[in-house]
Formats: C-alpha cells, structure tokens, sequence
C-alpha cells in the first residue's frame, strides 16, 4: 500500500496533468476528470467551480454532473446535491453511484 505522502503526490501530479490539459482545451470533457480528482484530494469548493464552468460548456454530459453532484454532497450542500443525483438517475436509472448516494443523502436528511 502507498504511503499517504507519496498518494498525495501523485494526485497533486494527476490534478497538475489534467489542469494543464484543460487550459489548453478549455471546453473540453477532461474537466469531468479533474473535478473528480479535485474532490478525491478534498478540494471540493475547486471541484465544484471546475466541475460548474465544465457543465457550462456540456450540459448533458453525465459524468460531470455526477461528479458535481458528489462534490455537493462532499461539502455538505445537501440541498444541491439531492437534485442534481436525481437528475443523473432520471438519465441513468441504474448508476449506482448517483442511487447509492440518493439513499445517503435521504439517511442523512432524516
């Protein structure tokens, strides 16, 4: 198993990689990505805000709203997170991801 300094590394270099890949295709899907890797490292409010101006440019494309909608809930905006998992789920009924955390969200609710 890596030690915890030499996984953070490689995410810095994976956040890195992609960053710079964005920037020289800033409407590319590759924001889906680095959103992901953002919230994985705990940058959430980064993740969100790359993962927003991404769905600016592909509204429909699913796995960046999937990865917004964990960003929300990685944060705790519920309230935001809640729709944005049902509106996967209306596209994608069976994404586990976007289920599980549906049952998540309504466990945490209450």
């Amino acid at each position: 198993m890596p030690d915890p300094a030499s996984r953070d590394a490689s995410a810095e270099a994976e956040i890195a990689n992609l960053t710079g890949k964005l920037s020289r295709n800033p409407t590319s899907r590759l924001f889906a990505p680095l959103a992901e890797a953002l919230r994985r490292a705990g940058r959430v409010s980064e993740a969100i805000d790359v993962a927003s101006r991404g769905l600016g440019h592909h509204p429909d494309y699913l796995a960046g709203k999937l990865v917004l909608a964990r960003a929300h809930y990685d944060s705790g905006e519920l309230a935001r997170a809640a729709p944005a998992f049902e509106e996967v789920v209306q596209v994608d009924p069976h994404n586990v991801v976007a289920l599980r955390a549906l049952g998540e969200v309504a466990l945490e609710r209450g």
